[in-house]
This record gives structure tokens, C-alpha cells and sequence, in this order.
């Protein structure tokens, strides 16, 4: 088997050095109604790629020789695109318009539409078939397939949801439901709001170290239990009700002014990436193509003679596999700088 197949998303690279094909496919039919298939990839999973240099990869995290059950739920969604016995094709660019994903990481922004291949051992579990438990307490939980599985439960947003899955809604790959309405929200609460499900302590997932602040989670609706407030949470994951000590709730104000845009901070208008465009690797070969238009302030670029690069945040690693590239470059992704358009 060779080591890498041809990897970015709409680009047949040849077997030559310096001509490549790249065939692009337009947009998804409304009429394809066929539910594709997405997978979680842990974050130290290493993501594989092919360039006129030679082939590559790339991660977002070295977790040395901690195990990936200290890191619950950091996981990538991506979906998968082809398979064989070791390795997945997956795509970045997911369809959130047409089907119901649930909350999760994406190595980057789903507009750039490239393709990489990521071993099988680094598919995280994951609830496969919808689920659903009710409590004596009125808290209960209607989980949708793609929920990240970790020990003791699930991880929906950044809570570690105390639930026992039977094996049978458990598995590495799943097809999502399609898209759905999301329920009104009538006020937030912070992410660090103690909670219940079940009788049973939700846990909060340890924030990344660029997350300088908690997020506030907008709640659906709330009413008074016995000795609790159950608050109702609409999520991509499913429909959650959990309880709240009713103190630490009713001392939470609602109805906040949200805040306003910041403005006068004299960076330049940004440009136009217009859809469609050729998305390079940093040596002008094929990598993929934007499928959804994108802005850009010429500080966030990088010139590399044409090209006009984007650094990847969240330090990917970039190693290439001959050992031409340095480790710790950033991943970068390019196209002509004259594709920007004001």
C-alpha cells in the first residue's frame, strides 16, 4: 500500500513534479439528500497531506505521555470522504446548512475545502444513534448522534454529561440528522454554573490555554422543581434539561445588554478572497479550493513572493516527512495575491 494517497479536496495530483489537475466540484445538490459521514480525530492525531515537496503532516497537540482520557472531548470534527483498512480520507468542509452537527472543534474554517487522511486509531468514540434517559428529577438528556464519548459520559459543549451508554449507540463514524430549528433562547449562564443530571454532578471540561474566559450558554427555559430550577439547553448535540441550585441561579442576572462593536482602531479595510478561489500549499502546489468567500486584513498575511499566506491558528506543527521542513513551522495555507479583491 503506498504510504499517502492524493489528499486535497478537489485536486487530482499526478505523478509529476511539476503539473497537477485540479478538478472542482460545485456545491452540494439540494436533490442529495444522502447523509454524509463524520468521525471525531483526537487532537494530537497527526493529519497527513500531499505537496509538489513531498508529503506532509501536521497536529494541533504533543500530549506526550499523557493519556488522551486526561483530555476529554478535544476532538476534531471532520467528515469522512473514503476508507480503506488503516486510514480515512476525511474533509474539513462540513455541511452545517443541511444537516444537524453536533458542537465540536474543526482544525479550520470550513470554507477552505481540503482534504487530508488520518489513521483509524485516532477516531475518538462517539454516540453513533440517537439517545435518550430521564431522571426521577425531571433533568433528562435527548442526545443526537456525534456526541463525543469519554469516560464516565459525554461531552456536550464543555460539559461533561453524566450518562450510561449501552455499546450499541457507540462507534467511531456516524451520519448526522438533518438540520433542524433551534429552539428560542430566553437568557444565559455562565459555563461554570454548577449542574445536575440525574442526581449526579455535570462536570466542566479544563479550558484550552488561549480560552481566556468563560462562555456564558444561552438556556431555552426554566422553571422551578422541588429543591432545584431546571433549565432547558438547545444544542447541535441534542436537547438537555439539567438542574441548577435555584439560589445560584436567581443570582444570575438576565437580560443583559449584549455588547456593542468595537470601531476606530484604524486597521485597514480588509479584502475579498472571492469563492472559488485556488487554495495553494506554501509551494505553490494544489491544496484544495474556498468554497465560501472570505476577508482578510493584509496584517494576517504573510507574502511569499505571489502568494499571499494565512497562518493556521492554534500552533499546527507542519512536519514533512523527508524531514525538509523545520518542526515547529505554523501550517500555512496561500493563493495569489492577486485573487484579493477590495
Amino acid at each position: 500500500m503506498p504510504l499517502l494517497r492524493a489528499l486535497a479536496l478537489v485536486i487530482g495530483l499526478c505523478g509529476c513534479a511539476k503539473h497537477h489537475s485540479v478538478a472542482v466540484p460545485g456545491p452540494p445538490s439540494s436533490g442529495d439528500l444522502a447523509p454524509p459521514t463524520y468521525a471525531l480525530v483526537w487532537h494530537d492525531a497527526w493529519f497527513w497531506f500531499e505537496s509538489a515537496s513531498g508529503p506532509g503532516r501536521f497536529r494541533s497537540h504533543d500530549w506526550g505521555q499523557q493519556a488522551r482520557q486526561d483530555h476529554p472531548g478535544e476532538v476534531w470534527t471532520v467528515r469522512v470522504v473514503g476508507e480503506d483498512e488503516e486510514r480515512l480520507e476525511v474533509a474539513l468542509d462540513l455541511d452545517f446548512d443541511r444537516f444537524e452537527i453536533c458542537e465540536g472543534d474543526r482544525p479550520m474554517d470550513s470554507a477552505w475545502a481540503l482534504r487530508f487522511t488520518v489513521s483509524r486509531d485516532d477516531l475518538a468514540p462517539v454516540t453513533t444513534a440517537p439517545f435518550t434517559a430521564g431522571f426521577e428529577d425531571g433533568t433528562r438528556v435527548d442526545l443526537l448522534p456525534g456526541v463525543a464519548v469519554v469516560e464516565g459520559g459525554v461531552v456536550v459543549r464543555d460539559w461533561i454529561l453524566p450518562v450510561d451508554l449501552p455499546d450499541h449507540v457507540v462507534g467511531r463514524t456516524w451520519q448526522p440528522p438533518p438540520s433542524e430549528s433551534g429552539h428560542q433562547s430566553v437568557g444565559r449562564v455562565p459555563e461554570t454554573l454548577p449542574l445536575a443530571l440525574g442526581g449526579k454532578v455535570v462536570g466542566v471540561v479544563e479550558p484550552p490555554e488561549w480560552k481566556t474566559a468563560a462562555s456564558e450558554i444561552p438556556f431555552t427555559h426554566h422553571r422551578d422543581a422541588s429543591d432545584a430550577t431546571l433549565l432547558g439547553f438547545s444544542t447541535s448535540c441534542g436537547e438537555l434539561v439539567l438542574a441548577a441550585d435555584t439560589a445560584a441561579f436567581s443570582a444570575i442576572p438576565q437580560d443583559q445588554p449584549g455588547g456593542g462593536v468595537i470601531g476606530g482602531l484604524g486597521m485597514s479595510q480588509p479584502q475579498q478572497l472571492p469563492a472559488s478561489t485556488p487554495i495553494l500549499w506554501p509551494d505553490g502546489s494544489p491544496a484544495g479550493v474556498l468554497i465560501e468567500p472570505r476577508w482578510f486584513h493584509q496584517s494576517e498575511l504573510r507574502v511569499r513572493g505571489e502568494l499571499s499566506c494565512k497562518p493556521l491558528p492554534f500552533g499546527y506543527h507542519w512536519v514533512m516527512v523527508d524531514g525538509r521542513r523545520p518542526v515547529n513551522e505554523h501550517l500555512e495555507l496561500c493563493f495569489a495575491a492577486s485573487a484579493l479583491v477590495p
